[in-house]
C-alpha cells in the first residue's frame, strides 16, 4: 500500500524538538547592549560610492566580537565594511550579503572593530546597532581539565588521549593549527562540531547543537580554526573561512539527536566543499559492528595549563565501536569525549565513512542510518538515485533497488527513492535517469 509522499513527511521532520540531554555543547561569549545609530546618511553626486560614516566599536577586555544590526538601510551599490583592528580581517556587507548573514557579521578577533559605511552616489543609508556579541573568556572556557575522566564521561582509561588533527603535539601552539581534515567544522558561539558530507556542502551534526535560545540560526560554521589564547579564550579563523547557515532540520529529544544544515557561501562566494574539497560520506544503512575502528574529530574543550591554546581547536582520538544499543544509538570504546565534541562525526576508519554523530557524554552517538536522519538528508540535500549515499549513482545503487523490488516500506527504506511506501518501477527509473550523477 502506497503512502503520502514528501509533503507529509517534510512537515513531520521539520518539527523542532527540544533536547533533554547531550554531550554538553559549550556556550562562549555573551550578547551585550550597545547603542549606535548613524542617522540618515547621504552621498553626494558622482560616479563612485563614497565613505559617509566611520567609527570604532571598542569593548575593553574583549578577545573577540560580532556585530548585530538592528537596522541596515542600504541601496544597491552601497555597503558596510567591518574591519578588525587586531588582525586586519575585513568583511564587506552589501544588501545581498546582509540578507545572507541575517543582519549580522562573521566573528572577529580583538576588542575593536572599524565600522565604515559607503553609499552609492546620491543614495541614503542608515545603520542601527542595539547589541553586539563579545567574548571576554571566563570559567566556561577554562574550567575543564582533560585529565579528569569524569568531566564528560569519557570511555578511555587515561583521558588525555586527543591529539591535534594536523600534526603531533610538540608543545608549540602552532601544532594546534593546520589545513587538514577540512570536512570537520566548528559551530560558534554554542560550540559544537559538524561534518561536510556532500559536494553540495550539506552538513550534519547533533540536534541539540542548534538550540540557540530565541534564534536557531544564530551561529556560524567555521573551518581552519586557529589556536586559542593562553587563557583558553577562542580565536576565530579569517572571514573567508566562516559560513552562515541558511537552512536546517533537526531533532533533539525523545531519544533523537541529529541535525542537517545547509550553509550559505562565504565572503568569496564559495561553499565549504568548493573551497576545501573535502567531505566524509554518511552511511544510510546499519552495518555497524562491534570492534570496528573509528576516529572522532572535534572541537572539544581543553584546559591543561601548558597547552590551553588547544582549547576548542580541531583534535581527534581513535577507538572502537562498543556496539549498537538499538537502531538509533551506538556506543564507543577507548574514546575521549569532551564538552563541545557534540556533533562530531564518528568516522569508521576502514572506509572513511561516518556511521554516527556524537550526542551523549561517554561517546553515545546517533546512527546516521536512522530513518528520520536519512530522510532529513534527502529532503534538505537531495541526491536522487544515490541509494547508498556514496556520492555517485552507479551499479551498486541499481542492484540495491533491484534486490528490494516489490518490498513495501510502511515507515521507510532507502531503496524507496520517491518515498511512496513501495520499491517499484518509479524508484528504478529514478536511479536509471540519474545514472552516473555525482553528488
Amino acid at each position: 500500500m502506497k503512502r503520502a509522499g514528501w509533503l507529509t513527511i517534510g512537515l513531520l521532520v521539520l518539527v523542532i524538538l527540544r533536547t533533554s540531554s547531550g554531550a554538553q555543547p559549550v556556550q562562549v561569549g555573551e550578547k551585550i547592549s550597545y547603542h549606535l545609530d548613524t542617522g540618515w546618511l547621504k552621498a553626494p553626486a558622482g560616479t563612485e560610492a563614497r565613505k559617509v560614516y566611520e567609527t570604532v566599536i571598542h569593548v575593553e577586555g574583549a578577545y573577540s566580537m560580532r556585530l548585530y544590526f538592528e537596522e541596515a538601510h542600504l541601496s544597491a551599490g552601497s555597503w558596510i565594511e567591518v574591519r578588525s583592528l587586531y588582525d586586519n580581517e575585513v568583511q564587506r556587507l552589501d544588501p545581498d550579503q546582509l540578507a545572507l548573514w541575517r543582519n549580522r557579521t562573521a566573528f572577529f578577533n580583538g576588542n575593536a572593530l572599524l565600522l565604515t559605511v559607503y553609499c552609492a552616489p546620491e543614495s541614503q543609508a542608515r545603520v542601527v546597532i542595539r547589541k553586539i556579541w563579545i567574548d571576554k573568556g571566563g570559567p566556561s572556557e577554562s574550567d575543564f581539565n582533560p585529565a579528569d575522566c569524569n568531566a564528560c564521561g569519557s570511555t578511555c582509561g587515561s583521558c588525555s588521549q586527543r591529539q591535534p588533527a594536523c600534526r603531533p603535539w610538540t608543545g608549540h601552539c602552532e601544532d594546534a593549527y593546520g589545513n587538514c581534515q577540512q570536512w570537520s567544522a566548528r559551530l560558534v558561539p554554542l560550540i559544537c562540531t559538524a561534518s561536510v558530507i556532500s559536494r553540495a556542502s550539506c552538513i550534519i551534526s547533533a540536534g541539540h547543537c542548534l538550540e540557540t535560545p530565541g534564534d536557531p540560526l544564530d551561529y556560524v560554521i567555521q573551518f581552519n580554526v586557529p589556536p586559542s589564547l593562553p587563557n583558553c579564550a577562542i580565536q576565530h579563523p579569517p572571514v573567508v573561512d566562516q559560513f552562515p547557515p541558511v537552512a536546517q532540520v533537526y531533532a533533539g529529544s525523545l531519544g533523537l539527536d541529529w541535525a542537517v544544515i545547509v550553509p550559505g557561501p562565504n565572503s568569496a562566494g564559495q561553499l565549504p566543499y568548493e573551497r576545501y574539497g573535502q567531505l566524509r560520506r554518511p552511511v544510510p544503512y546499519d552495518d555497524v559492528q562491534s570492534g570496528q575502528p573509528v576516529a572522532v574529530y572535534g572541537y572539544g574543550k581543553w584546559g591543561e595549563p601548558n597547552s590551553r591554546c588547544r582549547n576548542h581547536t580541531l583534535q581527534y582520538d581513535t577507538g572502537t565501536v562498543a556496539g549498537s544499543m538499538n537502531d538509533r544509538w551506538l556506543s564507543l570504546n577507548d574514546m575521549e569525549i569532551s564538552p563541545a565534541n557534540s556533533g562530531s562525526g564518528v568516522l569508521r576508519l576502514t572506509d572513511q565513512r561516518i556511521i554516527g554523530v556524537v550526542a551523549l557524554c561517554g561517546g553515545g552517538s546517533f546512527h546516521t542510518s536512522y530513518w528520520e536522519f536519512v530522510r532529513a538528508r534527502r529532503m534538505l540535500c537531495p541526491t536522487p538515485g544515490d541509494v547508498n549515499e556514496d556520492g555517485v549513482v552507479d551499479d551498486a545503487d541499481l542492484l540495491l533497488v533491484l534486490f528490494a523490488f516489490g518490498q513495501e516500506c510502511p515507515l521507510f527504506c532507502i531503496e524507496d527513492q520517491n518515498d511512496d511506501g513501495v520499491v517499484d518501477d518509479a524508484d528504478l527509473l529514478i536511479v536509471l535517469f540519474h545514472f552516473g550523477a555525482e553528488y
